[in-house]
């Protein structure tokens, strides 16, 4: 039976034998696209835009394409390196069969 530490509890390490089974890309997708990817949009390029915080920004016609593709390949960056870390913590603590 692996050790456990403080920083990768065995309940994370349950948690993510589940999410594993649905797959990498979908993690990446789901969790660094959607759930990360867009919320920084909203913030970063629609609240120059909106609120003018913490600048005006000047919406040219590619603002909103490089902001989005920004964004996106920047979720994705996201949810790969967590991805890998998870993987990483999941596979050092995986019991050794013989």
């Amino acid at each position: 039976m692996p050790k456990f530490s403080w920083y990768y509890p065995e309940r994370r390490h349950l948690t993510w034998g589940e999410t594993r089974r649905q797959g990498k890309w979908r993690f990446v997708v789901f969790n660094g696209v959607i759930r990360w990817g867009l919320p920084m949009f909203l913030v970063m390029a629609c609240a120059p835009v909106y609120f003018g915080l913490p600048y005006r920004a000047d919406t040219a016609g590619y603002y909103w394409v490089w902001q989005s593709l920004l964004w996106m390949a920047a979720g994705a960056c996201y949810g790969l390196g967590v991805w890998l870390t998870s993987e990483r913590c999941f596979l050092k603590h995986q019991p050794v069969s013989s």
